[in-house]
């Protein structure tokens, strides 16, 4: 029974629940860093960028069990996200919901974080389908005879070079750079790192990770863009 209660109120806790949305936001935060350090290997050359990736496909266990991973994190923080808003509108009076109506908004990403997190959830699933799961060219690897491996580096320019595909993909990378900028405040507040001087550093440390976050990932398809 004191298992039951605890679990409840874990549950209908906002302060918990905040706390775990943080927690699996800051993990998530940690996979899109290294997947961006993967992608700038672009800049390196085909050679070293399709080694990067034929290596990962190596371990087939080990990158099988993080993708599953990943998939819990993304589930797990977008459903306790919905419920905690869920949560918080519940125990809002209508006063308040009121006031803050009439209030306005502070940014874009603050007041539409739902939003923003709905387009790029849709971002993702054509980004997965157009690289991830899209027929890829083999060809061999370097140093080990008969061994074959994808073609990432032309698949990259081949999608790239659709303006179409490009100007969705570069918009939405800035939409994940805000998303990711405003939900690195929150989950700052919510693991009570703000106070007196560290809230105006870690504000624009968070604003300053977003901006890396969008040019970082939107510059592959600029710069193949103006190469090809």
């Amino acid at each position: 029974m004191k298992n039951n209660s605890l679990i409840l109120r874990l549950f209908t806790s906002s302060i918990a629940l905040k706390g775990i949305v943080a927690i699996s936001g800051l993990f998530l935060i940690g996979f899109i860093i290294i997947h961006l350090l993967g992608n700038l290997l672009f800049y390196v050359g085909p050679e070293v960028f399709n080694l990067y990736g034929y290596r990962l496909s190596q371990q087939k266990q080990i990158y099988t069990t993080l993708e599953i991973i990943i998939l819990i994190g993304f589930v797990t923080h977008i459903g306790l996200t919905g419920w905690t808003t869920y949560i918080n509108r519940r125990a809002r009076p209508k006063t308040y919901q009121k006031r803050k109506t009439f209030q306005g908004i502070r940014n874009l990403f603050s007041s539409n974080m739902a939003l923003t997190g709905t387009i790029i959830v849709c971002f993702l699933v054509v980004h997965l389908r157009g690289i991830r799961f899209a027929e890829k060219t083999q060809i061999p690897v370097p140093g080990e005879p008969g061994a074959l491996m994808y073609d990432l580096y032309n698949l990259l320019i081949i999608k790239f070079t659709d303006p179409i595909y490009a100007g969705f993909y570069i918009i939405s990378v800035c939409l994940v750079g805000g998303h990711l900028s405003h939900g690195l405040q929150s989950a700052f507040k919510s693991l009570g790192l703000y106070s007196g001087t560290m809230e105006i550093v870690l504000k624009r440390l968070a604003i300053a990770f977003g901006v890396v976050i969008a040019l970082g990932f939107g510059s592959i398809p600029f710069y193949i863009w103006l190469l090809y």
